[in-house]
């Protein structure tokens, strides 16, 4: 597993957030995805509803809406993809929101 950091975003921004499994796949395919969004850092009782709808899964990519969050959390999307080949890849990305 891999954690990478997202610079920041503002509490109101909407905006898709992307993870490559390009460099784990193989021969295979993404044939399902899920994305959890918790808080790290911070305290806020809704942080799963920061992922707005179903991730989107496009070739090697899994493409996740997250909106809103609270000023000074630091979130952690957990991405998880089932492959064709029955594998479970998992990668975090963790996302501070900073109103500027």
């Amino acid at each position: 597993m891999t954690t990478k950091i997202f610079s920041s975003k503002e509490p109101d921004e909407i905006d898709t957030f992307t993870c490559d499994f390009e460099n784990r796949l193989d021969a295979e395919t993404i044939s399902t995805a899920t994305v959890i969004c918790e808080v790290v850092q911070g305290v806020d009782a809704s942080a799963a509803a920061m992922c707005s709808g179903d991730p989107v899964i496009a070739g090697s990519q899994v493409r996740q809406l997250v909106r809103n969050g609270l000023n000074g959390n630091i979130y952690k999307l957990t991405y998880t993809a089932i492959t064709s080949g029955s594998r479970e890849l998992i990668e975090t990305l963790k996302i501070p929101v900073i109103d500027e």
